[in-house]
């Protein structure tokens, strides 16, 4: 007792233990000496497999409840906003970097004014977030990874539902008390002022270049700085600084629409082809920082070059490559659209799935290169995808490898 409280224990081997201390949550992080700058990790991992009733890919079907109707200015400026950006062109904004993204906190268990009696140094005299909140927080970071944004600074005020936001979505934050309330329900017109005295320096920082800001605040500061009551919980306003101390703002976006916006994400990424040295005529695809690890363990794959250009992300005109890896020939790899996938789960357990390898044209598009597969039948269950003057090369001088048909189409 207290909850939350932990018993370290050292076994000594032969069935006994001795009791050395014991901590408190709050003690854990005095261990580390750490500062205000806080560094979580995820406490699911966005890319991971399924953790308390949440899988990738819900997402997609979260929907967070609407504001309530507007009954003052700031509700009224919520409602009448107009994105100037939406869909690809916000997201090739985002993606080019240069702005503030304002998150108001995600949903709490109860809505009121807490300000007035919590405690900002004890989580448990605030509004913390809910079950939903959580939903909406996840939402949110696997939409920024999906849709391939790039944020450097993470910035929260001090209270528990900023920060939960902001470790759940982003794995990182920095608080700052600057984007603390006030603490009083109703304000004057001198303590507003200084709510946008203190929040607007957040709003027209000027990112570093490639890069976005990310603050997870609250209402009452953000409508202090803009006029405009964010509303509901865990929507966030896209602000472009101008570099003069002023900001447009350009668009707003509830926590399932970042997902939304890798729908639009159609940049091809090169993937690299590799060649396993343990098990030669056997390959892996791939690119970014899983092709750069590869590369950094040369005993294990020789690389061979880009193989063809394909998406990260999901696009209603494209299909799923999803990758298995043979777990009779460990690093060997096939990759199957979602009706073979099928199959191959419920007819081959020792294909074990790793999730999307990438996503491609399929057959008959007429979009892109088509990729012929073929399976080395020297090696079952191994692969290689090749098109053009080498799959003709295949085709007339590796006998053993087996030509199975157009598997997707991709740019080279």
């Amino acid at each position: 007792d207290p909850q939350g409280i932990a018993y370290l224990l050292k076994p000594d081997g032969a069935g006994e233990f001795e009791i050395i201390a014991n901590l408190l949550p709050e003690e854990w992080v005095e261990l580390s000496g750490a500062t205000e700058v806080g560094t979580i990790e995820r406490s699911v991992n966005i890319e991971g497999a399924d953790v308390d009733g949440w899988s990738p890919g819900d997402s997609f079907d979260l929907v967070t409840p609407p504001a309530g109707a507007p009954t003052n200015p700031g509700e009224q400026a919520n409602a009448d906003f107009v994105d100037l950006l939406e869909g690809e062109e916000l997201l090739d904004a985002l993606q080019d970097g240069g702005h503030v993204i304002y998150f108001r906190h995600a949903m709490t268990e109860r809505d009121f004014a807490d300000q007035v009696t919590a405690d900002v140094d004890d989580f448990s005299t605030q509004r913390v977030v809910s079950e939903f909140g959580v939903q909406q927080s996840l939402a949110i970071g696997e939409g920024f990874i999906l849709a391939d944004i790039p944020y450097d600074n993470v910035t929260t005020s001090d209270y528990a539902r900023a920060v939960e936001t902001a470790a759940i979505a982003f794995g990182e934050y920095e608080k700052n008390s600057a984007l603390n309330f006030l603490p009083f329900e109703d304000y004057t017109d001198e303590q507003i002022e200084e709510m946008r005295a203190n929040v607007t320096p957040f709003l027209t920082a000027v990112p570093e270049e490639g890069t976005n800001n990310i603050v997870v605040g609250h209402d009452d500061l953000f409508e202090a700085g803009t006029g405009i009551y964010p509303d509901p919980q865990g929507i966030a306003y896209v602000l472009e600084p101008d570099g003069e101390g002023g900001f447009e703002i350009i668009a707003n976006l509830l926590p399932e629409e970042w997902v939304e916006l890798s729908e639009f994400n159609t940049d091809f990424e090169p993937f690299t082809r590799f060649q396993s040295n343990d098990n030669p005529g056997t390959y892996i695809y791939a690119t970014g920082a899983e092709a750069d690890s590869i590369r950094s363990n040369p005993a294990s794959f020789v690389e061979e070059g880009v193989a063809f250009n394909a998406a990260i992300a999901p696009d209603d005109d494209l299909i799923v490559l999803n990758r298995f890896q043979n777990s009779d020939l460990p690093g060997t790899y096939l990759y199957a659209g979602e009706e073979e996938s099928q199959s191959i789960r419920a007819n081959f357990p020792n294909f074990i799935e790793e999730g999307p390898g990438f996503y491609a044209y399929g057959v008959g598009a007429g979009e892109e290169t088509p990729f012929t597969r073929f399976q080395n039948s020297d090696v079952p269950g191994t692969y290689i995808y090749a098109t053009g003057a080498e799959a003709d090369n295949i085709r007339a001088n590796f006998p053993s490898f087996i030509e199975e048909g157009i598997a997707f189409e991709a740019a080279i």
